[in-house]
């Protein structure tokens, strides 16, 4: 399970929503190591939220300026992203392992599907089910890229560098937004 919740994304972005759930938070204690490591888990994230805002700001510079060499500030920053996005990522699948433990006696969610273990949590905590948040992360992100595909290409033609551009910075917003966990409050 650990390693399902380090790989997939959208699986560690839901867990990660489900344990900010602070019902979920208050269980453990509020002075628990547990509520210690979730309290490091979330300055991760906003410091990895704020470098993503930066990276869609240097994208929209390079597309509006037309300056490719500002792609090279581009460099260290997916370095600092992808290196803190695998420490968030075994965070949450600690933090989640935790919590499965505890909640399913001598592992017994492995007889279970990730799909009915988001089901059990969504009905226990009242959050939003991994389905839903699955279903509508996808099909947001498709809207948004074929959308940008259509107004780039053919009601708002740019130039080919600044179209694909543009359609990346939208694509990468999308996949931002989606990340924000204040979108999945609405889906309860």
């Amino acid at each position: 399970m650990t390693s399902t919740i380090e790989t997939d994304n959208e699986i560690a972005n839901w867990f990660y929503y489900l344990l900010s759930e602070s019902s979920l938070e208050n269980e453990f204690g509020k002075d628990s190591q547990f509520s210690d490591e979730l309290k490091d888990l979330r300055h991760k994230i906003l410091f990895q939220n704020t470098v993503k805002v930066i990276v869609l700001l240097f994208l929209a510079i390079v597309l509006f300026l037309g300056k490719i060499e500002h792609f090279l500030a581009f460099v260290p920053m997916f370095i600092l992203l992808f290196v803190n996005d695998t420490s968030i990522r075994k965070g949450i699948g600690r933090l989640s392992q935790r919590v499965l433990s505890r909640d399913f006696v001598d592992n017994d969610f492995e007889n279970k599907s990730l799909y009915q273990i988001g089901e059990n949590y969504c009905k226990k905590y009242g959050v939003a089910s991994l389905v839903t948040v699955q279903f509508f992360t996808v099909n947001f992100v498709r809207l948004v890229f074929v959308s940008s595909v259509v107004v780039f290409a053919f009601a708002f033609p740019l130039k080919i560098q600044q179209s694909y551009i543009a359609i990346a910075i939208l694509f990468y917003a999308s996949k931002v937004i989606t990340g924000f966990h204040f979108m999945f409050n609405r889906m309860k």
